[in-house]
């Protein structure tokens, strides 16, 4: 957890949201899974 700085670690995050969506199947499924829990709370 200590191992970046706080502005690394922003820059780690806004570099990872940047990233545009593969629509890969591995990962809707994933993502469908965790829309289904967020309905079921």
């Amino acid at each position: 957890a200590r191992q970046h700085s706080e502005a690394e670690a922003l820059a780690l995050v806004d570099a990872f949201l940047a990233e545009p969506f593969s629509g890969e199947a591995r990962h809707q499924r994933r993502i469908d899974l965790l829309a289904q829990y967020e309905a079921s709370r």
